[in-house]
C-alpha cells in the first residue's frame, strides 16, 4: 500500500467489505486513515467509520453492517424480488433480518425458509422469533462460544434498545481462532 496514490488505496477500499476496509484504516496513522475516508465515496466511508469506532476484542469491532433486512409485514415475494436486486452488493447472505421500521430486531429466517414458503407469506409469519444476538461489547470468547453451541453461520449485534447493528459473521469467528496478527486496531473516533 505504501507504493500506491491514496487515490487508489481510497478506491479499492470502497470495493471491500466495510470490515476490512476498517481492519486496514485501523492500522494506519490516523492521519492517513481521515485521509483516505475523505477520499471515498460518502456513504462507503460512513459504514467504516461506524465500524472504527468499535475495539477489535469486541461483538462491534468483528461485526460487519453490510447485512439484508426486512420489515415484518414484507411477503415472501417481495423478499426474493428485492434480493435478487441486493445480492450483488452484500458480501454473506444465510439469513434474512426481520427488523420493525426504526430497525428493532424482531426475528430472523433462513434462506432455506424463506425459498420453501408461500409466496404470499409475510415474514412475521415464518421467522423465527426467539433470536438469539450480543451486544457489541459482547467479548470474542462469549461470541465464539455462542457460534460455537448454536452452529450459526452469522450473528446479529444489537444496542441496548435492540437495534440491529450488524452481524458477526462465521469467518470472523474463525479469525478469533486464528488469530492474524496484522488485526490490531485500537479504537478510535472519526467523524
Amino acid at each position: 500500500l505504501k507504493e500506491m496514490d491514496k487515490e487508489t488505496i481510497s478506491d479499492i477500499l470502497e470495493e471491500m467489505p466495510p470490515d476490512e476496509a476498517a481492519d486496514i484504516l485501523g492500522d494506519m496513522p490516523e492521519e492517513t486513515s481521515q485521509e483516505l475516508l475523505s477520499l471515498m465515496e460518502k456513504e462507503d466511508a460512513m459504514e467504516v467509520s461506524d465500524l472504527l469506532g468499535y475495539e477489535e476484542d469486541t461483538a462491534g469491532g468483528l461485526m460487519t453492517n453490510e447485512y439484508l433486512d426486512f420489515p415484518s409485514d414484507t411477503t415472501v415475494d417481495e423478499v426474493l424480488t428485492n434480493l435478487r436486486l441486493l445480492a450483488p452488493d452484500v458480501e454473506f447472505i444465510y439469513y434474512i433480518y426481520v427488523a420493525d421500521h426504526d430497525d428493532h430486531l424482531l426475528g430472523v429466517l433462513t434462506l432455506k425458509r424463506l425459498l420453501t414458503s408461500p409466496l404470499s407469506a409475510k415474514l412475521e409469519d415464518i421467522m423465527t422469533k426467539n433470536v438469539k444476538y450480543v451486544y457489541p461489547g459482547t467479548n470474542r470468547k462469549e461470541i465464539g462460544e455462542i457460534f460455537s453451541k448454536y452452529d450459526f453461520i452469522a450473528l446479529p449485534v444489537v444496542n441496548e434498545e435492540k437495534q440491529l447493528l450488524g452481524i458477526i459473521t462465521i469467518d470472523d469467528v474463525f479469525d478469533l481462532l486464528v488469530p492474524n496478527p496484522t488485526r490490531k486496531r485500537k479504537r478510535r473516533s472519526f467523524q
